[in-house]
């Protein structure tokens, strides 16, 4: 026990050391009348990732070859996406710019947040490859929650330190600040591959109570306003497809694979049943549900409508089948192409978004869509109009 207080005082000495080091004079942001600006805190997979597993294993992950980053940072920027993703829409719409990733330790400000999310991410704890070769899989939700904690008590006591008389954040920014997690879709793909039959009910019950504890952690560390994304609809993904190649009988009338899409949406039903139980015992806090499988779901039912022509094709990759996908011409490889018109897609690889989809996804919940129950980030503050960050 004593080594564990005093490895955690070392870890906080550390952050507040890193912390001293990045910290920016930028100019105090305010919110306009009747408006708040609440900071950000991410976690989770790839969908989210803005460099964390980049600055903790670089050099490991596909999405820091080209051609990711393409269409808006003109180079590979550490995202599953030819650009931006949902989190810097939502933190570019609130005018805060893109918010770093926490083990970023040069040039980062963490005035709006910290993002900790990490691609290859899972509800169930995990560990990277022994040797290295990877980062996939480097931080399990569980593990971005220890990470979130030493986080929050180095900038409180980051806030005390003499000779800084400006702080970062303060406790009612923690209690204010708005807590987005996507997670889930990593376990239930390599359960699937490892379990054909599907024999799901053991699997469900597990992943719903990781959910659960993880939210629990989270609320017991202050967090008060708390995003969760459903997963999106695997069976049409072009990572998915691609690998099983299913026959029409194991296809809807739109191409995806029933049996993956009945899987996601039980775990979906079960999520949303988490989140009203939580509302009723908890209801001091808000949890809500930003439903991104009704979304893209529409699209791939009615893409015309949406300006989309290849709902199941990957954007990018071999450029030579069905859904454009295959496991040794994967986007990142030399090999890997790219499609003529992005926006004519929904995802840029196997299974992530285009930056096309993510700016839809930034829309709506800028817009208080998608969110169950209604839930607008610019009127969310309870304690005060101003933020002073």
């Amino acid at each position: 026990m004593a080594y564990r207080k005093q490895l955690l005082l070392v870890m906080v000495r550390v952050t507040i050391f890193m912390i001293s080091l990045v910290k920016s004079g930028e100019a105090e942001v305010e919110a306009e009348a009747g408006e708040c600006n609440p900071p950000l805190f991410a976690f989770g997979a790839s969908m989210l990732d803005v460099g964390e597993n980049e600055a903790a294993m670089p050099g490991r992950e596909a999405s820091e070859f080209p051609p990711y980053g393409l269409h808006y940072f003109a180079r590979p920027a550490a995202r599953f996406s030819n650009g931006r993703l949902l989190i810097d829409f939502i933190s570019q719409g609130l005018g805060y710019g893109l918010v770093d990733p926490y083990l970023r330790s040069v040039g980062s400000n963490f005035k709006h947040g910290a993002n900790f999310a990490s691609s290859g991410a899972t509800l169930a704890n995990s560990t990277a490859p022994a040797d290295g070769s990877n980062s996939g899989g480097l931080f399990s939700l569980s593990v971005q929650i220890d990470q979130f904690g030493f986080f929050k008590a180095a900038v409180l006591a980051f806030n005390h330190t003499e000779g800084f008389r400006e702080s970062i954040l303060n406790i009612e920014d923690f209690s204010e600040g708005v807590y987005i997690i996507e997670i889930g879709h990593n376990d239930y793909i390599q359960f699937v591959s490892k379990n054909p039959d599907h024999n799901v009910h053991r699997f469900l019950t597990k992943t719903i109570h990781l959910m659960k504890e993880a939210l629990l952690r989270l609320y017991n560390e202050g967090a008060r306003k708390i995003v969760v994304l459903n997963m999106l609809p695997l069976g049409c993904t072009p990572g998915v497809l691609g690998s099983i190649k299913p026959v029409k009988e194991l296809q809807d009338e739109y191409g995806c694979l029933l049996s993956f899409n009945n899987l996601v949406n039980l775990y979906n039903q079960q999520l949303d049943i988490l989140l009203k139980e939580l509302r009723l015992e908890l209801s001091n806090a808000q949890w809500i549900l930003f439903d991104i499988h009704t979304v893209i779901w529409n699209v791939v039912r009615y893409p015309a409508l949406y300006g989309v022509k290849n709902p199941l094709q990957a954007c990018c990759g071999p450029q030579d089948g069905y859904y454009n996908f295959e496991s040794t011409q994967q986007c990142g490889s030399p090999n890997a192409t790219v499609c003529k018109d992005s926006t004519l897609h929904i995802f840029w690889d196997a299974i992530h978004l285009l930056e096309s989809f993510n700016s839809l996804l930034g829309k709506e919940f800028l817009e208080g869509k998608s969110l169950i129950p209604s839930f607008i980030v610019r009127e969310s503050c309870n304690l005060f109009n101003k933020i002073k960050l």
